[in-house]
């Protein structure tokens, strides 16, 4: 019988590590608010994990396989049907948004692969005759971090997803910001990138009158004053911008799951993935090029980002709610 539970543990490996790749409609549940099912299914599958950490117990007893494997079926079963749902919000990926979907596939995919983790460890204990418990308490633990990451994302809905994408865009953004700050306050062309490579490795440099000439000489040209002016003013409206992202973290309405607010969402999202790929190719442009035409042209497609953008927000709030656009809009212009 313990061969036999071996084998059938393998089996259900295989399966649910299918499962996790599988996006056919034959696996993919009808349930009227597949929103409202992923919980149920995230906390039957924690609350299993931990059965199975208890029944699988060594010295495991003939007359203990039959509870093992009912529970091992219970619970890759609970997988299984959270994998059917998540293929139905893939299906009804316009009703939900394709940022809310990409972040539960994510989950779910963390899910199964704690499970396989599990599973894999209960295997090795079936022979057994005692253990110290760390291998199940391992697996057991990784299930449940994934599914309250799932019940987290869940909470968060599609609106609390695109908050936290804001955040990390707004680090970029702060980070490119400081870079091209740092480079104005000594506007070297081409960048500040000469190493010294004593430095980087710990070596003392002994001084002399050798290496105070080679330092002199050594010295960078400074950028052009148009490239100079340019980033003055470029620094300006990226101040704007951060400003702008970090307040809209506010100005996004709580979750709702129709085909126009969510669609809404995710051009949100590809304006703000665009924004900051255009941030970099402005100041790429200006700090280790000093093109100037460069970074015309990638600030005219940044402010065309940002316009829609503005655009966006304006048209699912409270028009009374977001006054605080148009004034920016209009200091955004203004430089």
């Amino acid at each position: 019988m313990a061969e036999d539970l071996k084998q059938h543990i393998g089996t259900l490996i295989q399966n649910i590590t299918d499962f996790k790749n599988s996006e056919s409609k034959t696996l993919q549940s009808h349930v009227q608010s597949p929103v409202e099912e992923i919980p149920k299914l995230a906390n039957l599958i924690k609350a299993h994990a931990t059965k199975l950490g208890l029944v699988y117990k060594p010295p495991i007893q003939e007359t203990t396989i039959n509870a093992c494997r009912t529970e091992t079926d219970i619970f890759c079963k609970n997988v299984v049907l959270l994998s059917s749902v998540i293929n139905q919000l893939r299906a009804e990926v316009e009703k939900y948004s394709l940022v809310f979907v990409n972040e539960l596939s994510y989950d779910f995919n963390s899910i199964v692969e704690a499970a396989v983790i599990l599973l894999g460890e209960l295997n090795k204990l079936i022979d057994l005759e005692n253990d110290d418990g760390a291998q199940r308490l391992v697996g057991v633990g990784l299930v449940w971090e994934s599914t309250d990451t799932i019940l987290n994302t869940v909470k968060g809905g599609n609106s609390g997803v695109l908050r936290n994408k804001l955040k990390s865009s707004n680090k970029v953004i702060v980070d490119a910001l400081e870079e091209l700050q740092d480079w104005l306050e000594n506007p070297i062309e081409g960048g500040d990138d000469n190493y010294d490579m004593d430095e980087l490795l710990g070596v003392e440099k002994v001084p002399t009158e050798l290496n105070d000439e080679k330092s002199i000489n050594s010295d960078n040209e400074m950028a052009p004053e148009d490239v100079v002016q340019c980033a003055t003013k470029w620094e300006r409206k990226i101040s704007l911008l951060k400003l702008l992202v970090g307040l809209l973290n506010k100005s996004i309405p709580d979750s709702k799951y129709n085909i126009k607010f969510s669609k809404s969402l995710d051009a949100i999202d590809n304006n703000i993935k665009n924004l900051s790929e255009y941030v970099d190719d402005v100041i790429a442009s200006l700090v280790y090029d000093s093109d100037v035409n460069s970074a015309e042209a990638a600030g005219a497609s940044l402010d065309k980002e940002v316009k829609g953008l503005v655009d966006i927000v304006k048209r699912i709030n409270d028009e009374k709610k977001i006054k605080w656009v148009d004034s920016w809009a209009m200091k955004y212009k203004e430089n």
